[in-house]
Formats: C-alpha cells, sequence, structure tokens
C-alpha cells in the first residue's frame, strides 16, 4: 500500500510545528532530510527514543540507520530501499535493530515531504511496534565455584566488573575468571576454544564519526557476539578497543567456528556506513578461532587467538541490493 504519492506543499518544518506533532502523537515520529543517496535525521521524539533505545542527540545529524540497513537482503528491507529510491510513500512491516541489539518488528509509514517548488526535502518516518522486542540474554556471569565450570554462573552485578560501554566483562575479570577455567578445564580434561571479533579500520571509523558513534558502534558488536553465544558458561569481554575476545566451554573449534562466521555476518547486515575505510564501506570484523587445549595461562590463550586475527580476512562483501 502507497501513501503520499502528491507532493505535498512543504516549505518548512519549525521547532514548535515539530513539539506539536510529537506531543500529540503516541507514534514513534522521525524526520529525516532526504540529501542523494544520504539520509539523515533532522528530529526524532520520545516514542521513537523509547522505540529504539536511542536518544535524539544520538540521532541528529546521523544517516537513518534503518534506511541504511535497506537492503540487507530482507523483502521489507527491500522494498523500503524501493520507496525511498523513488520518493514514494509506503507501508510495511520491518524488523528494527534497537541500541541494545534486540529485534522488534515495527509497522512504518513512510511520507515524502516537498517544498513548494516540487523539491523533495524530507522523508516522514511513523513507527509503532508490531512485536515485542526478542531479548537479548548477555552472559555477563562469574563462577562461584571451580566444579560448576560450564554449568551456569550467578549474574555479575559489581559494577567495577561490567565494562559500561558495551555491557560485557571488563577485560582485567575476563582474565581473571578464563585462567581460572583453563586451569580446571587442564585438570578435568575438557576443552575450551576462544574466538576473537576485530573490528576493521576502527580508527577510521571513531576519526569519521567521533567517540560517542565509535562506542555505539562497540556496543551493537557486542550485541551480536552475545545473541549468539548465550550460555551461561561462555566469557565475553572487550580486549581493546577495536578487538572482542570470547571464551565457550566443551565445544571443539570446528564447532564454534560456524558460530564466528554467524556473528561477522550479523554485524556486516547492521549496515553501519564506515565511508572512509578501504576494505568495505560497512563496518566488518575480522574472526579468529583457536583451541586452548594444553593451556592453563590466560595470557598464553589470548595471544594465540589474538595472534590468529592476522591470518583471516574480514568479512567484506557489501550489504545486498535487489
Amino acid at each position: 500500500m502507497q501513501v503520499g504519492t502528491q507532493p505535498r506543499d512543504f516549505t518548512a518544518v519549525s521547532r514548535q510545528s515539530l513539539e506539536r506533532i510529537a506531543v500529540r502523537s503516541s507514534e514513534a515520529i522521525l524526520l529525516a532530510e532526504a540529501h542523494g543517496s544520504e539520509i539523515t535525521v533532522v528530529f526524532a521524539n520520545g516514542a521513537y527514543e523509547e522505540l529504539t533505545g536511542y536518544k535524539t542527540e544520538e540521532l541528529a545529524g546521523r544517516r537513518w540507520a534503518l534506511a541504511a540497513r535497506a537492503g540487507n537482503g530482507e523483502p521489507a528491507l527491500k522494498e523500503l530501499k524501493n520507496a525511498l529510491a523513488r520518493a514514494e510513500g509506503c507501508e510495511l512491516t520491518v524488523p528494527e535493530l534497537r541500541k541494545d541489539g534486540s529485534i522488534c518488528q515495527s509497522r512504518l509509514t513512510l511520507e515524502p515531504l516537498y517544498d513548494a517548488r516540487g523539491t523533495l526535502r524530507y522523508f516522514l518516518c511513523l513507527q509503532k511496534p508490531a512485536s515485542p522486542p526478542i531479548p537479548i540474554e548477555r552472559p555477563v556471569e562469574a563462577a562461584a565455584s571451580p566444579r560448576e565450570l560450564g554449568r551456569g554462573r550467578p549474574r555479575v552485578t559489581q559494577p567495577e566488573r561490567v565494562d559500561p560501554i558495551t555491557g560485557l566483562l571488563r577485560f582485567e575479570y575476563f582474565r581473571e575468571l578464563l585462567g581460572r577455567d583453563l586451569r580446571i578445564a587442564e585438570r578435568e580434561q575438557r576443552t575450551i576454544t576462544l574466538l576473537a571479533f576485530q573490528t576493521v579500520e576502527f580508527d577510521v571509523y571513531r576519526q569519521t564519526f567521533g567517540a560517542k558513534a565509535a562506542d555505539s558502534c562497540q556496543r551493537m558488536i557486542a550485541a551480536q557476539v552475545t545473541r549468539t553465544l548465550r550460555r551461561s558458561s561462555d566469557l565475553c569481554a572487550r580486549s581493546d578497543d577495536a578487538t572482542i575476545i570470547a571464551s565457550v566451554v566443551d565445544q571443539q573449534p570446528s564447532e564454534v567456528e560456524p558460530l564466528a562466521e554467524r556473528i561477522a555476518e550479523h554485524v556486516r547486515r547492521l549496515g553501519l556506513h564506515n565511508p572512509r575505510a578501504k576494505a568495505a564501506r560497512y563496518v566488518v570484523v575480522r574472526t579468529a578461532v583457536a583451541s586452548c587445549s594444553g593451556i592453563e595461562d590466560a595470557d598464553e590463550a589470548i595471544a594465540r587467538v589474538t595472534a590468529a586475527l592476522g591470518d583471516t580476512p574480514p568479512v567484506v562483501a557489501v550489504p545486498a541490493t535487489p
């Protein structure tokens, strides 16, 4: 179903008008400026913040994330991409990726807005949830006793043990738990495998968009890791600005490699634009998997998996176009 196919007489959007719209509507409202291929956010109301988890100050002046994802292969996003390209209105249900990495189905109404000369100026987007968010289970957990390796850990509540940017374990605490797990695994002849995810040309992304956007990028990547590694025995931490390391218990590298590839694909499908990067126009990660067999020292195990990062190419394919 298409809406708003006739040009509207639209000369300007005042702050007062936007505030009145926001107050009177319980729907999520986003106004995006149409400027060539770049569709940047001009305004978002409180309902949109609640729907997506993003604050207005995080969105203003940034590329509209849903428009950037349009064309990632999902039929609804392909339809949205086509509507944007043709400057046509549409109504459809799309998968909305929230700030915390969870996904909810959202009913979206898109309408192009024109000025008095018939020139396209903005896209008006109205959204409301079509389903509740799918929760993300974060494995920020610590072991209660050595005998509980791989059987679950009580949830970590101490702020000093959690990375405030990603919600993962702080790296120092991760090293402590990993060292303990390695010693137990060696004694009980169990398997621990490490995974590493390194954001390609993350320094370029930070220079382009700033520190806050870089933190948001890492938070979204962390969410893709934890949505796949959900077992209570799995550990995840950010070892540096661009690298996340995880450990899994009782799984061989051959079993873990498909999980790493799936996470890399999830990150690619986020469609986070990295226009100045040489490897790809979108944020991608390089992955590595390493067995910890015969290792009891956490630093040695971490060094093994990070060294393997240099031997693996990143997933650089850009989001598919219709």
